[in-house]
């Protein structure tokens, strides 16, 4: 986790916090002492840590459970091998110390097991499973307290190593098995991602098929062409011949690329979301600077712009043909790339905060994709609604 400011001043705040949970502990209420640890422990993972809430929830709970099973473990293991009962060993005060030592070596060994198992890729749970691991910590805790109270007095706690040893593992298989499952909804959301882009090379190598159809055509016949037009030309049909002329420079036109960048990839994207316009009758007003996009890779610059262009254009073409216009503008500012989408829009779905596709099929991943694309370069995505507009502007910092 990465560490906040001035994490020697908060060290030193969690210092004092450890002293005042200490006073907890001289009531000797053990379920007080039980819940003011749990509440020490998240409270200063927040004074000290930024982390996500609910991976945090789950790394302290596992925190909390190695602290008290290493507790019970240390008491026991003096218990086991002086073959005394778990009273009679809280009771000796000249080995208090080297209990609380065992008890520290403990919760680093646990600790250490349950991190190295679950922390090999970054996981992000849900809300339920966080839930479902409070509430299986808290169920082991107070079902072993009860254990102990009702066997310390007549036994040496052989069982409750056993049973221990079953809850641990049993938290540790859990864990792992969220971290799996959020490894599996991340590699979902890729794969969602890697169908878009497929489609979206779809779409381009079927304009690049077309525009070879169209010159292999013109090529074909373009001896009938030079042809027609001396015929004209030598029958004096001036006028005529004119317009043939430009009927066939009208040809030429859409065999070329009507927007040109220094970026391959926004070459190709553009032109591509040009002719999905053009198909709608939809006018899109271009405002891109022939800047430097090299510090992005070629699949982020398609999520974002296929997405924003993607977006703007379901949007209009739902729309009267008069007021299907598109702004999109690219441009460096204040050594940021600046990106932004204004569009008019009909219909708008929200759902959990966020817009959703109002298409039958659609897969409504473009937003998402859009701001964990801008996140990853540390850059900022926002959106704003007018009555008429819907505005996308994305702002990423230019990496040094």
């Amino acid at each position: 986790m990465e560490f906040r400011k001035n994490f020697k001043i908060n060290l030193l705040i969690s210092a004092f916090l450890c002293v005042g949970q200490a006073f907890f502990i001289f009531m000797n209420i053990p379920m007080l002492n039980t819940l003011s640890a749990l509440i020490l422990i998240f409270i200063t993972t927040l004074i000290c840590f930024k982390c996500d809430r609910k991976v945090f929830i789950i790394y302290d709970i596992l925190i909390f459970m190695s602290s008290f099973i290493a507790d019970i473990l240390a008491t026991i293991c003096f218990s086991v091998v002086s073959r005394n009962t778990i009273t009679s060993v809280l009771q000796q005060q000249d080995i208090t110390i080297s209990r609380r030592i065992l008890n520290c070596i403990f919760i680093f060994i646990l600790c250490s097991i349950s991190f190295n198992l679950i922390r090999k890729k970054q996981s992000s749970p849900v809300w339920y499973e966080v839930i479902f691991y409070t509430v299986l910590a808290v169920s082991e805790s107070i079902t072993t307290y009860f254990m102990v109270i009702n066997i310390q007095s007549n036994s040496s706690g052989e069982f409750i190593i056993l049973f221990l040893s079953g809850c641990f593992l049993l938290d540790i298989y859990i864990a792992f098995v969220f971290h799996r499952i959020s490894v599996v909804r991340e590699t979902e959301k890729e794969n969602a991602l890697l169908r878009q882009q497929a489609e979206i090379n779809m779409s381009v190598y079927q304009d690049l098929q077309n525009r070879y159809e169209r010159s292999m055509k013109i090529i074909h016949d373009a001896k009938k062409h030079v042809n027609a037009l001396e015929s004209l030309i030598k029958s004096e049909n001036i006028e005529e011949a004119e317009h043939y002329k430009k009927s066939l420079y009208h040809e030429f036109d859409k065999l070329q690329l009507s927007f040109h960048h220094k970026s391959k990839v926004l070459t190709v994207i553009i032109n591509n979301e040009l002719i999905k316009a053009e198909n709608y009758n939809i006018k899109i007003n271009l405002i891109i600077d022939d800047i430097d996009m090299a510090f992005l890779s070629d699949i982020d610059i398609t999520t974002i712009v296929s997405n924003v262009l993607d977006n703007a254009i379901e949007a209009v073409s739902e729309l009267p043909e008069e007021k299907r216009n598109i702004l999109f503008i690219i441009k460096k500012k204040m050594n940021c790339l600046v990106i932004h989408a204004e569009n008019s829009y009909k219909n708008l779905e929200q759902s959990k905060n966020r817009f959703v596709s109002t298409k039958s099929g659609h897969l409504g991943i473009g937003l998402k994709n859009i701001e964990s694309t801008v996140n990853k370069y540390n850059g900022m995505f926002s959106i704003d609604i007018s009555d008429e507009n819907f505005v996308n502007l994305i702002t990423i910092p230019y990496k040094k």
